[in-house]
């Protein structure tokens, strides 16, 4: 997972899996770790073809806030 903090405060965050491990809930297992105890508002940029990421994120409470040019914009706030 990567994140790069953008001027309002917020995190922009981008993962990656290996082909050979997807499918296997391994990046929901990843961002729920990544995403525990911390605070701070959240932002992932999926392209709308993704379903699988899509899916994923919104099982973690991501919400979608934009679409532009097919990418969707999600956002979760944790205080």
């Amino acid at each position: 997972i990567r994140e790069d903090r953008l001027e309002n405060d917020e995190l922009e965050l981008s993962y990656i899996i290996s082909p050979i491990y997807r499918g296997k809930k391994i990046s929901q297992i990843m961002m729920s770790l990544y995403l525990i105890e911390r605070k701070g508002s959240f932002l992932c940029e999926i392209k709308e073809e993704n379903t699988p990421s899509i899916k994923m994120i919104e099982k973690l409470g991501f919400k979608l806030f934009n679409t532009e040019n097919k990418v969707n914009f999600y956002k979760l706030i944790q205080s």
